[in-house]
């Protein structure tokens, strides 16, 4: 089965098919709401919803983490630009942020976006952080300072 999903996530992403961006609520201790979290989901035609953790350890299995990312980087900023005030929050893995290809497309797509740069916040795997923390560092203060 994960063979095959490999197959059709390849597929769904290279034809935008039964992939979307929801979005979870963060609140503040008011309950108003102050960011969301951009998530992605996959319905495949074949196997129905794909549980997000089973999707993303295909995507990383196979390269392809960095095409969800954008995907849901793409969404989630457009989707979000008009509403005021509140924060987006984007799952990254430390290891994308080494990849420049993947940096300066997530750069580039945020600056094209309607959604200033200042409203969004990348969520970092720690692991990742320890292993790599000076190269990540340096990639951090150049998306910092885009906004």
């Amino acid at each position: 089965r994960r063979a095959e999903l490999a197959s059709r996530l390849k597929i769904a992403l290279s034809s935008n098919s039964g992939l979307s961006t929801k979005f979870q609520g963060i609140f503040s201790r008011e309950m108003s709401i102050v960011a969301v979290e951009g998530l992605f989901r996959w319905h495949d035609e074949k196997y129905g919803p794909v549980p997000t953790d089973e999707a993303i350890a295909i995507a990383r299995a196979n390269q392809l983490l960095n095409e969800i990312s954008l995907f849901v980087t793409d969404r989630a900023c457009n989707a979000l630009g008009p509403l005021e005030e509140i924060r987006l929050c984007l799952n990254i893995d430390a290891i994308q942020l080494l990849d420049r290809e993947f940096s300066d497309s997530l750069l580039n797509r945020v600056a094209q976006s309607s959604l200033p740069a200042n409203r969004i916040q990348l969520e970092i795997t720690e692991a990742e952080l320890v292993a790599y923390g000076q190269s990540i560092a340096g990639i951090l203060r150049d998306l910092s300072d885009l906004g």
